[in-house]
């Protein structure tokens, strides 16, 4: 520990005091030239130190031997000195402002959900669920919008540093303020959660994208870059366990954690400090921070990027273009399953310690918080496992493996259920947490893997570099599934009965002198009961809106929680209903999803699965920097070059998928059918727009609901149609835009066929000849210089018989 604890005080000072590194344009050779892993990189003749040139241009934070200079050996993961590796201090400067996000991250998601539902704003949580909806509708248009405009940005300080700067002044504000509601409760709260709750939103699109394509960009060596990810997930973790565990749990008083109506000073408190952490951090890694800008990237072999017009770097096409990539479709499911089997459980635990596990043994708001350490502590410690099973069977394996572990995991919380006063219950949940938090270690490894993709895809576009879109979209869909995870179980529980904390907590006794009460208690729960069945007219002892008779209506039972207070406070229990949603939210669900993520990895690319296969990916990157026919690694038979100058119309073409441009060329000899480019996408924006008809109804209907009390109503499932609708009419209205226009300009045969060819590398699919004139013909695959990007070297193409009758 002192030995760690060193390390990190040093790495805190080389920060500090760390010299920026030498130009990007100083190290840039005149000529592209094959670039060697970092594994070799040594010093011993010009070529040699022209391949060093050329990776520094690239990847400027390596360090490299500067022979005949008296630079200190750079402290790398490996030992070895300076050979193109990462300093230590170059990871904990990338990875500090994610563990200061994190904090204000999970300081939220633990605590301002019930703070704004039990505490003095006396929120709905219909209008949580309402806002939880939105602010995901919102991340559907912004999160893209960013990749694009991160992986193509022109300035000067390149593709990530001026967003990082942004974020260190954008993020503390608007995390400070959400918990500051300075608006009357009620109505006014609720909306000042909800504006509040999609600037969060938008401050984490301001600022993971570009973390997360930076953390790609730092390195092109895969080992170098499991351990990028993994120093990610172990600040990460700390950070998720500073900002819900520890800080809370020590510092946090009873007004904070459990006492209902009196108002909180700590988690604003928590809030400005994580804030002011973040804000230095950033702007610490936006100084000493360096990378190529665009310009350069394109000048060192990269693809040029287009952005004139209808553009194959627009959000859509870059979309479907992930979603054609092999491997990473693979991953997007395995990657659903995270966000569900993470994200879903720790909304879910504020009110499963509460509700479920009960205030017997230990107080909700402290046995949170004990449960977040120990699930976090759990991860840090299960560090060395994961990367030593990663090392040994590989990292495709080791996140089976994790898939596998998470499903198992979570449902031995099934095993646990309503703690009497023994303890047995609330200790079987802990016991369960530690389990759970080992197989967490293991979603780093995702990441790992989604790099893979993007150089990948680097292959398939000839040099294209789109770090941002591919971790983007990474976490694109499974912002969808949290739709459901952030609003289907407060609307549940609204509609289950689910009962909020008293407004009035006596003491529990059972002493009838020592009460107002004109009956015997006869136990504490006894007492608790009566006490408030007494509830005379206009008194509120539960609620401001609902008497106590309402809330024993829906089967809540008033009893002594007795882990509260000095002799326990009256509470009170959640029906049946509302406690098996709770543990079927956390567990069952979550463990469903792993279990699909489990089954989609078996159609991973079996030849993407070894290091062997990352090794031949790199040096088929390396090759065709060079202008190089290369053969596909991981699809055998599919080749690639070097991308050619892109046709005029190849923007527009590039919103169609390859079903619709062969359907177009091979219909009819001679000539295009535009009408196949139209009818697929006019009939899904017909599609997806009659989805908002009964999202509106829904809304319309049962809005007057969303503020009471109990916040039952419907209109969050209505927005979510409606969300759902506007989504996808954008998405295919954009693609029907994109064939009227393909029409309007008569875009000829052979930019259809230039089109389809350029994505058989993403497709596997046989070629089609170049055809300038009425007739088609299939030419032979050339030896050495195809002249189509995506070719395929396998002799002769032959169509299908139907694609040949349409031929002739």
């Amino acid at each position: 520990a002192q030995a760690i604890l060193a390390q990190v005080i040093l790495c805190l000072f080389k920060c500090m005091l760390w010299k920026r590194p030498l130009s990007v344009e100083a190290m840039t050779p005149a000529k592209t030239v094959e670039v060697t892993p970092p594994d070799v990189l040594h010093a011993v003749s010009n070529e040699d130190v022209l391949r060093r040139a050329q990776w520094a241009a690239r990847f400027p934070l390596l360090c490299f031997c500067e022979p005949g200079t008296e630079k200190e050996p750079c402290r790398t993961t490996r030992g070895v000195g300076h050979n193109g590796s990462l300093p230590y201090n170059v990871k904990f400067m990338w990875s500090y402002p994610i563990l200061t996000w994190y904090a204000l991250k999970y300081l939220k998601i633990g605590y301002m959900n019930k703070f704004y539902v039990d505490d003095y704003p006396n929120g709905s949580l219909g209008a949580i669920a309402l806002f939880g909806v939105l602010s995901v509708l919102v991340d559907a248009f912004t999160d893209p919008a960013m990749a694009r405009a991160t992986d193509n940005c022109r300035n000067r300080l390149g593709r990530r540093r001026p967003f990082v700067l942004a974020s260190a002044f954008f993020v503390p504000v608007v995390l400070i303020l959400a918990w500051l509601p300075l608006v009357p409760a009620g109505l006014g709260a609720s909306l000042w959660f909800g504006v509040f709750h999609i600037g969060y939103k938008l401050a984490d699109t301001l600022f993971m994208i570009p973390m997360e394509a930076w953390g790609a960009q730092l390195t092109p060596d895969a080992s170098e870059r499991n351990v990028v990810w993994s120093y990610r997930l172990i600040f990460q973790s700390v950070g998720v366990l500073f900002g819900v565990g520890i800080i809370p749990v020590l510092f946090a008083d009873e007004s904070c954690l459990s006492s209902p109506a009196d108002g909180c000073v700590q988690f604003p408190l928590f809030a400005f400090v994580f804030g002011i952490m973040h804000c230095l951090g950033c702007l610490t890694l936006f100084y000493y921070g360096k990378e190529p800008t665009l310009s350069q990237l394109e000048q060192l072999g990269g693809a040029k990027v287009v952005q004139d017009g209808f553009s194959a770097s627009d959000t859509v096409p870059l979309l479907m273009s992930t979603a054609m990539n092999w491997p990473f479709r693979c991953l997007m499911v395995a990657q659903i399953t995270k966000a569900v089997g993470v994200e879903v459980p720790m909304v879910v635990m504020p009110f499963l310690t509460g509700s479920y596990t009960g205030e017997n043994c230990i107080a909700s708001g402290q046995l949170f918080g004990y449960l977040v350490i120990i699930v976090l502590c759990a991860t840090l410690l299960a560090m060395p496992f994961w990367k030593l099973l990663s090392n040994n069977i590989g990292v495709y394996r080791a996140v089976v493996v994790y898939e596998a572990a998470q499903a198992v995991t979570l449902l031995t919380f099934l095993s646990s259920g309503y703690d009497n006063g023994d303890c047995s219950a609330t200790y079987t949940v802990m016991f369960c947490s530690v389990f759970w938090g080992l197989s967490n270690t293991g979603s780093y490894l995702i990441k790992d893997l989604a790099c893979d993709s993007v150089d990948y895809d680097e292959f398939l576009t000839g040099g294209l570099r789109r770090e941002a879109n591919y971790l983007m979209a990474l976490e694109f869909v499974p912002k969808f599934m949290n739709i459901p995870g952030e609003c289907l179980p407060f609307l549940i529980m609204a509609y289950l009965g689910y009962a909020a904390p008293p407004n009035a907590q006596p003491d529990c006794v059972t002493d009838v002198n020592a009460t107002s009460l004109n009956v015997l208690a006869t136990s504490v729960d006894h007492f608790c009961h009566a006490f408030y069945s007494s509830e005379l007219p206009g008194e509120d002892l539960c609620s401001y809106t609902r008497t106590c008779a309402d809330v024993v209506s829906d089967g809540v039972n008033f009893v002594c929680l007795q882990a509260k207070g000095t002799n326990g406070q009256c509470g009170v229990k959640q029906n049946d209903s509302v406690m098996t949603l709770l543990i079927v939210c956390f567990a069952v669900v979550p463990a469903f999803f792993s279990l699909i993520g489990l089954a989609a990895l078996w159609w991973y690319p079996k030849a993407a699965r070894t290091s062997e296969g990352q090794q031949s990916l790199r040096r088929a990157l390396d090759k065709i920097a060079r202008g190089e026919v290369v053969e596909d690694p991981w699809r055998p038979g599919g080749w690639s070059v070097a991308a050619r100058e892109a046709g005029p119309h190849a923007g527009l073409l590039s919103y169609f998928w390859s079903t619709e441009l062969r359907h177009a060329v091979c219909s009819d000899a001679g000539a295009v059918n535009y009408s196949w480019l139209v009818l697929r996408p006019l009939l899904q924006v017909l599609m997806f727009a009659s989805l908002s008809i009964p999202g509106f109804v829904i809304m319309v209907w049962s809005v007057h609901k969303l503020f009471q009390d109990e916040g039952a109503s419907e209109t969050p499932l209505g927005l979510m149609l409606v969300g759902i609708s506007v989504v996808g009419v954008w998405f295919n209205g954009m693609r029907l835009w994109a064939a009227h226009e393909v029409q309007k300009q008569g875009v000829e045969r052979h930019e259809f066929v230039d089109a389809f060819n350029v994505m058989c590398a993403f497709t596997g699919e046989a070629r089609l000849s170049e055809e300038r004139s009425g007739t088609t013909t299939v030419e032979k695959e050339p030896d050495m210089h195809p002249e189509i990007f995506g070719a395929r070297r396998e002799g002769p193409t032959e169509l299908s018989e139907d694609n040949q009758e349409d031929t002739k």
